[in-house]
């Protein structure tokens, strides 16, 4: 599904774990409660999609851009963030752990503070 686009697709509690997605367009898609656990979503663009309490565990997130997307509750344990992009993003209750916050480009994320889960 490389470069696929699934532009304001309902794809609310998909089970899309391992799923190769590099590269694809999930603008303004709903991905609520979704499990991408491993996926490789390289590149994806996210813009103003809803990913409310989706599972983002081990995935490649690497240059993915998620320009004003909504992760509220996300879990991104282990996540690969190099060059991921969350300006303007909701990273409200997100799970991360300490070592992601040094990784990826939380400039202008929301939400991402104190009362977020963070894994050691």
């Amino acid at each position: 599904m490389k470069e696929a686009s699934f532009f304001l697709a309902d794809m609310r509690l998909a089970d899309l774990t391992s799923c190769d997605l590099t590269s694809a367009y999930l603008l303004e898609a709903d991905l609520t409660g979704a499990n991408l656990t491993g996926s490789n979503l390289a590149g994806v663009k996210f813009g103003h999609a809803r990913l409310n309490q989706a599972n983002l565990t081990d995935a490649n997130l690497e240059d993915a851009d998620f320009k004003g997307a909504d992760l509220t509750g996300a879990n991104l344990s282990g996540a690969k963030l190099k060059r991921t992009n969350f300006k303007g993003a909701n990273m409200t209750h997100v799970i991360v752990t300490e070592e992601m916050l040094t990784r990826g480009r939380w400039r202008g994320a929301m939400g991402l503070g104190p009362k977020s889960k963070r894994k050691k």
